[in-house]
């Protein structure tokens, strides 16, 4: 009677507050428990199922559900055909969700995608944005243009973080979901979501299992 959530370190989506678990994914999880208890309570009786939340490397998170370790991931996933080789999607629960440029007072001047050429950009391998910039990067080749300087940033960082490197002028490039580059932006007044220098539009978020 034990479900294992694998949820990943966010200032947005799962934190610790006072011995709590906060964020909007651990809400989603929180959620989903009480959903399933009162779906089956008939048959559960009084041995409610409980939903634990596992903290997980966002790196770790596809490997370890694929190796037994947990039952769901829930992490604002991007559905991408490379992940769906390993696991399986629930019903999305983002839809629509683009992958933007992001720039900060460091930032070059940025009218189009095509801009990006030759420009450094930082992202976490382990994240969908590194394969929308591969995709870019080989349409740039295609095209005859210089290739992004793409540099990886540890895994461990956040989109949070890099959003606040990149406002302290540490960073020039960022790739971010739209929806929390605008989020983040309310808090963070100095960097600035291009919604126009989108690297892929119409994706959906949802949880692996």
């Amino acid at each position: 009677r034990l479900v294992r959530a694998l949820l990943a370190y966010s200032r947005t989506l799962f934190y610790g507050d006072r011995g709590g678990q906060r964020g909007l994914s651990a809400d989603s999880v929180h959620e989903f428990e009480r959903w399933i208890n009162r779906k089956y309570r008939r048959s559960l009786g009084a041995r409610p199922i409980t939903v634990a939340l596992i903290p997980t490397p966002r790196d770790k998170l596809i490997d370890y559900l694929v190796e037994g370790r947990g039952d769901i991931a829930v992490a604002n996933l991007t559905i991408t055909p490379k992940r769906q080789e390993r696991v399986a999607f629930s019903v999305p629960e983002i839809r629509n969700v683009s992958e933007i440029v992001v720039t900060g007072p460091a930032s070059p001047r940025l009218a189009v995608l095509e801009d990006l050429a030759g420009r450094e950009v930082h992202v976490r391998r382990h994240s969908s944005y590194y394969e929308s910039l591969l995709g870019l990067n080989e349409r740039l080749w295609r095209e005859g243009r210089a290739l992004m300087k793409i540099h990886l940033v540890p895994d461990v960082l956040e989109d949070e973080d890099l959003m606040e490197m990149l406002s302290a002028g540490l960073l020039n490039i960022i790739v971010v979901d739209d929806w929390k580059a605008k989020l983040w932006a309310k808090i963070l007044p100095r960097i600035r979501p291009r919604p126009k220098l989108a690297l892929r539009t119409g994706a959906d978020v949802a949880w692996a299992f």
